[in-house]
Protein backbone atom coordinates (compact mmCIF):
# COMPACT_ATOMS: atom_id res chain seq x y z
CA UNK A 1 0.00 0.00 0.00
CA UNK A 2 2.81 2.43 0.86
CA UNK A 3 4.49 1.65 -2.48
CA UNK A 4 0.97 2.47 -4.20
CA UNK A 5 1.33 5.91 -2.28
CA UNK A 6 4.76 6.71 -3.97
CA UNK A 7 3.82 5.87 -7.00
CA UNK A 8 0.90 8.15 -6.72
CA UNK A 9 2.74 10.72 -5.73
CA UNK A 10 5.30 10.28 -7.89
CA UNK A 11 2.75 10.61 -10.76
CA UNK A 12 1.05 13.61 -9.88
CA UNK A 13 4.22 15.50 -9.29
CA UNK A 14 5.47 14.22 -12.72
CA UNK A 15 2.29 15.68 -14.15
CA UNK A 16 3.20 18.94 -13.38
CA UNK A 17 5.58 19.12 -16.12
CA UNK A 18 9.25 19.40 -14.46
CA UNK A 19 12.18 17.09 -15.08
CA UNK A 20 13.59 15.21 -11.66
CA UNK A 21 16.47 13.43 -11.15
CA UNK A 22 15.57 10.54 -8.69
CA UNK A 23 17.60 12.79 -5.76
CA UNK A 24 15.16 16.03 -6.69
CA UNK A 25 12.50 13.50 -6.25
CA UNK A 26 13.01 12.04 -2.92
CA UNK A 27 13.41 15.75 -1.50
CA UNK A 28 10.60 16.90 -2.87
CA UNK A 29 8.38 13.59 -1.57
CA UNK A 30 10.36 13.28 1.78
CA UNK A 31 11.51 9.61 1.37
CA UNK A 32 14.12 7.31 0.66
CA UNK A 33 15.82 7.71 -2.86
CA UNK A 34 16.07 3.52 -2.95
CA UNK A 35 11.78 3.88 -2.72
CA UNK A 36 12.20 6.23 -5.51
CA UNK A 37 14.30 4.15 -7.68
CA UNK A 38 12.33 0.94 -7.62
CA UNK A 39 9.32 3.08 -8.29
CA UNK A 40 10.77 4.60 -11.14
CA UNK A 41 12.34 1.11 -12.47
CA UNK A 42 8.56 -0.33 -12.29
CA UNK A 43 6.81 2.65 -13.65
CA UNK A 44 9.68 2.52 -16.82
CA UNK A 45 8.83 -0.80 -17.14
CA UNK A 46 4.83 -0.01 -17.37
CA UNK A 47 6.00 2.85 -19.97
CA UNK A 48 5.12 5.50 -17.40
CA UNK A 49 8.12 7.50 -17.34
CA UNK A 50 11.01 7.70 -19.42
CA UNK A 51 14.57 8.65 -17.98
CA UNK A 52 16.89 11.27 -19.92
CA UNK A 53 20.84 11.78 -19.35
CA UNK A 54 23.82 9.90 -17.67
CA UNK A 55 22.90 7.56 -15.20
CA UNK A 56 24.88 9.02 -12.54
CA UNK A 57 22.62 12.32 -12.70
CA UNK A 58 19.44 10.89 -14.71
CA UNK A 59 16.19 12.86 -15.05
CA UNK A 60 12.86 11.40 -15.48
CA UNK A 61 9.54 12.82 -17.38
CA UNK A 62 5.75 11.18 -17.66
CA UNK A 63 5.41 9.20 -21.28
CA UNK A 64 2.32 10.00 -23.42
CA UNK A 65 0.68 6.82 -21.37
CA UNK A 66 1.76 8.11 -18.16
CA UNK A 67 0.23 11.36 -19.14
CA UNK A 68 -2.73 9.27 -19.71
CA UNK A 69 -2.46 7.48 -16.44
CA UNK A 70 -2.10 10.94 -14.45
CA UNK A 71 -5.10 12.21 -16.03
CA UNK A 72 -7.80 9.23 -15.21
CA UNK A 73 -6.25 7.82 -11.84
CA UNK A 74 -9.70 6.35 -10.89
CA UNK A 75 -9.64 4.42 -14.33
CA UNK A 76 -6.29 2.84 -13.91
CA UNK A 77 -5.84 2.07 -10.38
CA UNK A 78 -4.73 5.79 -9.55
CA UNK A 79 -5.70 7.18 -6.16
CA UNK A 80 -6.91 11.14 -6.70
CA UNK A 81 -5.13 13.59 -4.25
CA UNK A 82 -8.47 15.77 -4.11
CA UNK A 83 -11.63 17.36 -6.35
CA UNK A 84 -10.07 20.04 -8.60
CA UNK A 85 -10.69 23.65 -7.29
CA UNK A 86 -13.50 25.27 -8.65
CA UNK A 87 -13.66 22.78 -11.66
CA UNK A 88 -10.57 23.43 -12.87
CA UNK A 89 -7.92 20.92 -13.63
CA UNK A 90 -4.47 20.51 -15.59
CA UNK A 91 -4.91 18.32 -18.96
CA UNK A 92 -1.56 17.51 -18.52
CA UNK A 93 -0.71 17.46 -22.30
CA UNK A 94 0.36 20.65 -22.67
CA UNK A 95 3.16 22.45 -20.44
CA UNK A 96 5.64 24.88 -21.64
CA UNK A 97 8.27 27.87 -20.80
CA UNK A 98 9.76 29.96 -22.62
CA UNK A 99 11.17 34.16 -22.38
CA UNK A 100 8.11 35.82 -21.92
CA UNK A 101 9.39 39.01 -24.75
CA UNK A 102 9.76 36.18 -27.59
CA UNK A 103 6.09 35.50 -27.02
CA UNK A 104 5.30 39.04 -26.27
CA UNK A 105 6.49 40.37 -29.33
CA UNK A 106 5.34 37.90 -31.67
CA UNK A 107 1.63 38.24 -30.11
CA UNK A 108 1.89 42.01 -30.12
CA UNK A 109 2.98 42.17 -34.00
CA UNK A 110 -0.02 39.91 -35.48
CA UNK A 111 -2.16 42.53 -33.15
CA UNK A 112 -0.32 45.43 -34.92
CA UNK A 113 -1.41 44.43 -38.23
CA UNK A 114 -5.11 45.64 -38.39
CA UNK A 115 -7.52 44.36 -41.06
CA UNK A 116 -11.34 44.27 -41.32
CA UNK A 117 -11.49 41.49 -39.31
CA UNK A 118 -11.77 42.59 -35.79
CA UNK A 119 -12.08 39.15 -34.09
CA UNK A 120 -8.93 38.20 -35.56
CA UNK A 121 -8.29 34.66 -34.63
CA UNK A 122 -4.91 32.44 -34.70
CA UNK A 123 -4.22 29.08 -34.71
CA UNK A 124 -0.95 27.65 -32.40
CA UNK A 125 -0.18 24.20 -33.47
CA UNK A 126 2.04 22.67 -30.94
CA UNK A 127 4.18 19.73 -32.11
CA UNK A 128 7.01 17.85 -30.73
CA UNK A 129 9.70 19.80 -32.62
CA UNK A 130 8.14 23.37 -31.06
CA UNK A 131 5.16 25.84 -31.43
CA UNK A 132 3.70 27.27 -35.06
CA UNK A 133 1.71 30.37 -34.72
CA UNK A 134 -0.43 31.54 -37.96
CA UNK A 135 -2.71 34.46 -37.71
CA UNK A 136 -5.68 34.05 -39.80
CA UNK A 137 -7.70 36.50 -41.88
CA UNK A 138 -11.62 35.75 -42.25
CA UNK A 139 -11.44 33.64 -45.33
CA UNK A 140 -8.62 31.27 -43.23
CA UNK A 141 -6.13 31.95 -44.77
CA UNK A 142 -2.41 32.33 -42.77
CA UNK A 143 -1.47 36.16 -43.21
CA UNK A 144 1.60 35.64 -40.46
CA UNK A 145 3.44 32.55 -39.51
CA UNK A 146 5.89 32.46 -37.00
CA UNK A 147 7.66 28.87 -35.67
CA UNK A 148 9.37 28.62 -32.17
CA UNK A 149 11.52 25.65 -32.52
CA UNK A 150 11.40 23.35 -29.29
CA UNK A 151 15.44 24.45 -28.43
CA UNK A 152 13.93 27.96 -27.75
CA UNK A 153 12.09 26.80 -24.78
CA UNK A 154 12.99 26.63 -20.89
CA UNK A 155 11.19 23.99 -20.71
CA UNK A 156 8.28 21.90 -22.97
CA UNK A 157 6.43 19.28 -21.95
CA UNK A 158 3.48 17.81 -24.25
CA UNK A 159 2.32 14.35 -24.53
CA UNK A 160 0.59 14.54 -27.72
CA UNK A 161 0.53 17.46 -30.68
CA UNK A 162 -2.26 19.97 -29.95
CA UNK A 163 -4.21 22.72 -32.18
CA UNK A 164 -5.10 25.81 -29.87
CA UNK A 165 -7.30 28.34 -30.80
CA UNK A 166 -7.34 31.88 -30.17
CA UNK A 167 -8.57 35.31 -30.50
CA UNK A 168 -5.39 37.72 -30.99
CA UNK A 169 -6.18 40.81 -29.27
CA UNK A 170 -7.89 38.58 -26.06
CA UNK A 171 -4.24 37.35 -25.55
CA UNK A 172 -2.38 40.39 -26.18
CA UNK A 173 -4.12 41.92 -23.81
CA UNK A 174 -3.75 38.92 -21.16
CA UNK A 175 0.08 39.68 -21.40
CA UNK A 176 0.80 43.17 -22.11
CA UNK A 177 1.47 43.66 -18.51
CA UNK A 178 3.62 40.96 -18.48
CA UNK A 179 7.17 41.60 -17.71
CA UNK A 180 9.39 40.71 -20.60
CA UNK A 181 12.94 38.79 -20.00
CA UNK A 182 11.19 36.73 -17.09
CA UNK A 183 9.78 32.92 -17.77
CA UNK A 184 6.17 32.74 -19.49
CA UNK A 185 4.44 29.36 -18.79
CA UNK A 186 2.33 28.61 -20.92
CA UNK A 187 -0.22 25.52 -20.37
CA UNK A 188 -3.76 23.81 -20.77
CA UNK A 189 -6.34 23.34 -18.72
CA UNK A 190 -9.70 22.14 -18.03
CA UNK A 191 -12.60 23.96 -16.71
CA UNK A 192 -16.65 22.06 -16.65
CA UNK A 193 -15.25 20.39 -19.06
CA UNK A 194 -14.02 23.47 -21.34
CA UNK A 195 -10.12 24.03 -22.45
CA UNK A 196 -8.30 27.05 -21.81
CA UNK A 197 -5.48 28.47 -22.36
CA UNK A 198 -3.49 29.32 -19.11
CA UNK A 199 -0.64 32.09 -19.29
CA UNK A 200 1.43 32.61 -15.94
CA UNK A 201 4.69 34.92 -15.77
CA UNK A 202 6.04 36.41 -12.34
CA UNK A 203 2.65 35.69 -10.41
CA UNK A 204 0.54 37.38 -12.71
CA UNK A 205 -1.40 34.83 -13.90
CA UNK A 206 -4.46 34.87 -16.94
CA UNK A 207 -6.64 32.51 -18.79
CA UNK A 208 -8.62 32.27 -22.06
CA UNK A 209 -11.25 29.77 -23.33
CA UNK A 210 -9.80 27.83 -26.56
CA UNK A 211 -11.86 28.57 -30.11
CA UNK A 212 -12.43 25.14 -31.16
CA UNK A 213 -13.46 26.26 -34.45
CA UNK A 214 -10.15 27.45 -36.11
CA UNK A 215 -8.72 24.14 -35.83
CA UNK A 216 -7.93 23.30 -39.64
CA UNK A 217 -7.96 27.31 -40.84
CA UNK A 218 -4.07 26.81 -41.54
CA UNK A 219 -3.47 27.12 -45.08
CA UNK A 220 -0.57 29.97 -46.25
CA UNK A 221 -1.49 32.14 -49.28
CA UNK A 222 -0.17 30.04 -52.72
CA UNK A 223 2.00 31.88 -54.36
CA UNK A 224 5.06 31.20 -57.04
CA UNK A 225 7.47 33.76 -56.40
CA UNK A 226 9.05 35.15 -59.12
CA UNK A 227 12.05 37.16 -57.08
CA UNK A 228 13.61 37.55 -54.19
CA UNK A 229 15.70 40.21 -51.95
CA UNK A 230 17.47 39.56 -48.70
CA UNK A 231 18.54 43.31 -47.36
CA UNK A 232 19.47 44.14 -43.84
CA UNK A 233 16.66 44.61 -42.02
CA UNK A 234 17.32 47.73 -39.60
CA UNK A 235 18.34 49.71 -42.79
CA UNK A 236 14.98 48.69 -44.72
CA UNK A 237 12.79 49.97 -42.20
CA UNK A 238 14.67 52.82 -41.90
CA UNK A 239 14.60 53.53 -45.43
CA UNK A 240 10.53 52.44 -45.67
CA UNK A 241 9.92 55.37 -42.75
CA UNK A 242 11.72 58.16 -44.86
CA UNK A 243 10.09 57.50 -48.15
CA UNK A 244 6.36 56.90 -45.85
CA UNK A 245 7.15 60.51 -44.72
CA UNK A 246 7.95 62.62 -47.38
CA UNK A 247 5.19 60.94 -49.81
CA UNK A 248 1.72 61.80 -49.28
CA UNK A 249 0.20 58.10 -50.27
CA UNK A 250 -0.55 55.43 -47.61
CA UNK A 251 0.84 53.09 -49.77
CA UNK A 252 4.20 51.96 -50.96
CA UNK A 253 5.33 50.39 -54.62
CA UNK A 254 7.79 47.88 -53.79
CA UNK A 255 9.80 46.77 -57.34
CA UNK A 256 12.32 43.83 -57.57
CA UNK A 257 14.72 43.77 -60.36
CA UNK A 258 18.17 42.62 -61.68
CA UNK A 259 19.42 45.52 -60.57
CA UNK A 260 18.18 45.78 -56.94
CA UNK A 261 15.11 46.66 -54.70
CA UNK A 262 13.41 50.09 -54.93
CA UNK A 263 10.82 51.71 -52.90
CA UNK A 264 8.47 54.82 -54.18
CA UNK A 265 5.09 55.91 -52.78
CA UNK A 266 3.36 59.08 -54.63
CA UNK A 267 3.29 62.40 -54.00
CA UNK A 268 0.41 65.37 -54.06
CA UNK A 269 -0.34 66.83 -57.09
CA UNK A 270 1.95 64.27 -58.96
CA UNK A 271 5.49 62.74 -58.92
CA UNK A 272 6.59 60.60 -56.22
CA UNK A 273 9.66 59.83 -54.15
CA UNK A 274 11.92 56.75 -54.44
CA UNK A 275 14.61 55.06 -52.71
CA UNK A 276 16.57 52.20 -54.37
CA UNK A 277 19.28 49.67 -53.41
CA UNK A 278 21.56 48.58 -55.64
CA UNK A 279 23.40 45.34 -55.39
CA UNK A 280 25.91 46.61 -52.88
CA UNK A 281 23.52 46.74 -50.67
CA UNK A 282 21.11 43.80 -51.23
CA UNK A 283 21.32 40.30 -52.64
CA UNK A 284 18.82 39.78 -55.61
CA UNK A 285 17.74 36.50 -57.21
CA UNK A 286 15.28 37.63 -59.86
CA UNK A 287 14.03 36.63 -63.28
CA UNK A 288 14.44 38.70 -66.28
CA UNK A 289 11.68 40.68 -65.91
CA UNK A 290 11.27 42.98 -62.79
CA UNK A 291 8.43 42.10 -60.31
CA UNK A 292 6.45 45.66 -58.99
CA UNK A 293 2.94 45.78 -56.73
CA UNK A 294 2.11 48.07 -53.97
CA UNK A 295 1.28 47.87 -50.43
CA UNK A 296 -0.33 49.66 -47.23
CA UNK A 297 3.06 51.23 -46.00
CA UNK A 298 1.94 51.16 -42.71
CA UNK A 299 1.85 47.27 -42.55
CA UNK A 300 4.68 47.29 -43.94
CA UNK A 301 6.47 49.07 -41.49
CA UNK A 302 4.92 47.39 -38.54
CA UNK A 303 6.62 44.29 -40.15
CA UNK A 304 9.98 45.15 -39.38
CA UNK A 305 9.43 47.97 -36.24
CA UNK A 306 10.82 45.30 -33.79
CA UNK A 307 13.62 44.19 -35.95
CA UNK A 308 17.56 44.16 -34.03
CA UNK A 309 20.43 44.92 -35.34
CA UNK A 310 22.38 42.68 -37.87
CA UNK A 311 18.74 40.92 -39.06
CA UNK A 312 18.55 39.73 -42.48
CA UNK A 313 15.13 40.44 -44.07
CA UNK A 314 14.07 38.28 -47.18
CA UNK A 315 11.40 39.67 -49.72
CA UNK A 316 9.61 37.65 -52.15
CA UNK A 317 7.46 39.41 -54.55
CA UNK A 318 5.64 38.65 -57.80
CA UNK A 319 3.57 40.92 -59.73
CA UNK A 320 -0.01 41.64 -58.96
CA UNK A 321 0.35 39.08 -55.58
CA UNK A 322 0.82 39.45 -52.00
CA UNK A 323 4.38 39.94 -51.01
CA UNK A 324 6.03 37.78 -48.63
CA UNK A 325 8.14 39.14 -45.78
CA UNK A 326 10.32 36.77 -43.70
CA UNK A 327 13.50 36.79 -41.24
CA UNK A 328 14.94 34.62 -38.34
CA UNK A 329 15.00 36.61 -34.60
CA UNK A 330 16.00 35.11 -31.31
CA UNK A 331 15.76 31.55 -32.59
CA UNK A 332 12.19 32.46 -34.28
CA UNK A 333 11.16 32.46 -37.59
CA UNK A 334 8.57 34.81 -38.60
CA UNK A 335 6.72 35.42 -42.27
CA UNK A 336 4.36 37.70 -43.37
CA UNK A 337 2.27 38.03 -45.89
CA UNK A 338 0.62 40.82 -47.24
CA UNK A 339 -1.87 41.79 -49.81
CA UNK A 340 -1.30 44.41 -52.85
CA UNK A 341 -3.45 46.95 -52.87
Amino acid sequence: MQKDKTRDKLLRLLAQGKKYTQGELAKELGTKQSAISKQLKRMEKRGWVMGHGATSNRYFELTKNGISIAQNPSQNGISRASKPENGISYTGNVLLVINAQIFKELIEGMVKLKDTDKAKKALIRVGMDGIEIKQLESSGIAMIVARIPKAQFVSYRLGSPENIGIYVERVSRLIESMPNDKELTIAVLEQDGKKRLRLECEGNVSSVSIEEGVRGMEKEPHVVFKSVAEIDGKLLHKIIREVAKAGDDPTVAVKISKDGLGLATRLEGGGYTRRTFDRSQVRVKADAQEQIAAYKTEYVESMLKGLKKDTSVTIQLTTKEPIRISYRMDGVDFAYYLPRI
